[in-house]
């Protein structure tokens, strides 16, 4: 356990700073091979350095010597994550959420075009099935005190593997991509901000997931989700979302100082799905990466809300207390990341309420983006995400394959 001392230091001084309205985005994607064969490493480096040419110059390598981040003269910083097969787009904080995307989709079509000169594609998923079978060898190298290498000795001790899902792959985050968010707000409203998402987190795993999978016996629409919370930091309290509600920063303060860390007070790491940053904001961490073409979608709806956290609250405390009194927010996780539970939320009151969170959401958002936003009143209006169409077209794909091999469809077009 950290020291509450320890912890005011770390995450809640950094909150008296003034607070502005500065948007932060990381959106990590998957990489693979356009010819599906093995990855090169050795071409995604090269790929990756072609960006110098726009101003991408190198600011960090690995422990073998590999440049894996670069930084643009506007602060965009291109880099890779946990394996060269995960590449992230770490936005700088800008004044608005306009200039935000416009610098992120600027920074995809630079890396997006390099990559494909080399073979390689951007995917839109937040399950890297090429690190499935290469992950390990693709990892990147770090100094020790890293907190990703941290991360890496933690879940690879052999008396973590309690869990078979991990026993081929203990470093799981080499698998999963994410979109995070970063929010400013002020030390008085940070209980207001944390328990308003702490409460939008399951309609997050209802309108995102985006990593389908089997694992554990059962059908999963974000097995991302899953992942977290059958690794070996759940048993230490660092996953998931908070039950209760917090009423003021000292019991923000006592819940953190209760966890866990497995790397001391120096190397404090947390994968709640909303997290205090040491930069003053609050990282919003659930989400999973969006398909192509909708990447920033979540990061519109979550800053339209939190442009009006108060009445954001409202809507969600009724969700919860009238739609689903008996579930708590933990419990309304797990039934919305799993496949064969998630039609209880498929409701005419529950896409009333969606469409409420959307309208306010689009309302806190510059005209000049809401037309990004249609996707997501189209995923409302069918109560839909990324990962349950997917397999609805999975499903269509078997179901037309076995009509075509029926007799009577062998009596049609034999």
């Amino acid at each position: 356990m950290a020291t509450r001392e320890r912890i005011y230091e770390r995450f809640i001084e950094p909150f008296r700073k003034p607070c502005g309205e500065g948007v932060g985005i990381e959106a990590e994607f998957p990489l693979r091979m356009l010819n599906g064969a093995k990855p090169d490493r050795d071409e995604i480096l090269a790929a990756f350095a072609q960006t110098e040419k726009a101003g991408y110059l190198p600011d960090k390598t690995s422990l073998d010597g590999n440049v894996i981040s670069r930084s643009g003269a506007d602060g965009t910083n291109l880099s890779f994550d946990t394996s060269y097969l995960n590449f992230e787009f770490s936005m700088h904080p800008t004044a608005t959420l306009t200039q935000t995307v416009q610098d992120f989709y600027k920074a995809f079509a630079l890396a997006d075009g390099a990559f494909r000169s080399r073979g390689l594609a951007i995917s839109g998923s937040a399950l890297n099935k090429t690190a499935l079978e290469y992950g390990d060898s693709m990892r990147i190298r770090r100094e020790a005190d890293e907190v990703h290498e941290l991360e890496y000795r933690y879940l690879s001790a052999p008396e973590r593997g309690v869990h078979p899902v991990f026993a081929a792959h203990p470093n799981f985050f080499t698998l999963i991509s994410s979109l995070q968010m970063h929010l400013d707000t002020d030390l008085d409203r940070l209980p207001l901000v944390l328990n308003t998402l702490a409460k939008l987190d399951f309609i997050d795993l209802l309108l995102f997931a985006n990593s389908p999978c089997r694992l554990g016996g059962l059908d999963w629409l974000d097995g991302r989700y899953y992942f977290y919370l059958h690794s070996a930091f759940t048993p230490l309290g660092l996953t998931g979302t908070p039950d209760t509600e917090y009423r003021s920063i000292e019991q923000i303060v006592d819940d953190y100082a209760q966890r866990e860390y497995p790397c001391g007070d120096e190397n404090i790491f947390s994968y709640h799905n909303a997290e205090l940053s040491t930069f003053g904001t609050v990282e919003y961490r659930v989400t999973d990466t969006q398909p192509l073409g909708q990447e920033l979608l979540p990061a519109l709806f979550v800053y339209g809300l939190m442009k009006q956290p108060e009445r954001a609250y409202e809507i969600l405390s009724r969700i919860h207390g009238e739609l689903y009194p008996q579930h708590t927010n933990s419990e309304l996780c797990i039934l919305a990341a799993r496949a064969d539970c998630v039609r209880m939320f498929e409701t005419p009151a529950m896409r009333r309420a969606l469409t409420e969170l959307y309208e306010l959401a689009v309302a806190g958002v510059s005209p000049d983006l809401r037309s990004r936003m249609l996707p997501l009143g189209d995923r409302i209006e069918r109560l839909s995400s990324p990962a349950k169409e997917l397999l609805a077209r999975e499903a269509r794909a078997r179901s037309s394959f076995s009509l075509l091999q029926s007799p009577a469809a062998a009596a049609c077009f034999g």
